[in-house]
């Protein structure tokens, strides 16, 4: 199948939005269409040798910033951790895995890990020490950020 004007997602392509049609409010983009890739739900991406994640899946929630911060993160650490293993991230690199914990995180959150100090520079790609920061901040440990 072609996927050059396609984005891949999961085991879906999601189709070129490019096409439009015609309604009285004028020209709209046209829906995305998915079209299945594989078969089996959550199966690796054989024709790029890559892993996909499971089609359907929803991302947690971000981390609430308002009310108790301990309590907020301890809940989103646990929905986290599920979906970890739900989506198996085990199967990504560090990179990866790192980029979807600070998309999922919350923007509100993103300046606070735009502002912590991670020795080497590289820890900032790996996911269970910018998690740890997180954990440390939210136990009110400030002092290793």
């Amino acid at each position: 199948m072609d996927t050059k004007h396609g984005v891949r997602s999961g085991i879906h392509t999601i189709s070129d939005m490019s096409d439009s049609k015609e309604s009285a409010g004028g020209t709209q983009p046209a829906a995305p269409q998915m079209l299945n890739q594989s078969s089996g739900e959550g199966s690796d991406n054989m024709a790029s040798g890559k892993p996909t994640l499971p089609s359907g899946l929803k991302l947690p929630p971000p981390l609430k910033t308002d009310g108790n911060l301990a309590t907020n993160w301890k809940c989103f650490k646990r929905t986290w951790d599920n979906y970890v293993i739900v989506a198996r991230l085990e199967r990504f690199d560090e990179k990866f895995k790192t980029a979807m914990f600070l998309s999922v995180i919350g923007e509100d959150v993103l300046e606070i890990f735009d502002g912590m100090d991670f020795t080497p520079e590289t820890d900032k790609q790996v996911l269970n020490k910018v998690v740890g920061k997180f954990g440390l901040l939210h136990r009110g440990n400030k002092k290793n950020l």
